[in-house]
């Protein structure tokens, strides 16, 4: 009786500390696919997942009220994957590139409804496509080409 008594306190033992070895390495930060270990997105500017209103484009404020929505950039770097609104219709793709300060985003793909304001609607992607670089100041986000000219400027709104 001692000796399964024993036997059991053991096997208890080393299941425990298997237990915490297998912890050990699941908490270790994960690589994704930007290069970038969890535990190093708070230094980086973007967080893993936001969502931003555009407020301007080509450096003139965006009026919404002519029946047409604001745009809305969802970027997932966890899963370097973008998705939203350009202001008429729905929007999904992938991102490149990413890292501090660059980012480009692949082909994207949409939904085609007409709309009262192609304009801004035509113009939100073809400046999507035109996107290099990325600066962050607080909850603002600005979006830039090859020549560092600004050409979309988002608030955070999630």
């Amino acid at each position: 009786m001692k000796v399964i008594v024993l036997l059991l306190s053991l096997s208890l033992f080393f299941s425990c500390a298997t237990q915490d070895k297998a912890k050990e390495k699941t908490n270790k930060p994960e690589e994704v696919k930007t290069g970038f270990a969890k535990a190093e997105y708070k230094e980086t500017v973007l967080s893993k997942n936001d969502m931003w209103g555009l407020l301007s484009i080509d450096s003139k404020k965006i009026d919404v009220k002519d029946g047409s929505s604001r745009p809305i950039l969802d970027l997932r770097v966890v899963d370097m994957k973008i998705k939203g609104n350009d202001g008429c219709n729905q929007f999904s793709g992938s991102i490149d590139i990413f890292d501090k300060s660059n980012i480009k985003f692949g082909p994207v793909m949409g939904t085609r409804m007409a709309c009262p304001n192609m304009g801004m609607t035509d113009l939100f992607n073809q400046n999507l496509s035109k996107v290099t670089k990325y600066r962050r100041e607080g909850s603002r986000l600005f979006l830039y080409d090859d020549n560092s000219k600004e050409l979309m400027e988002f608030v955070m709104i999630g």
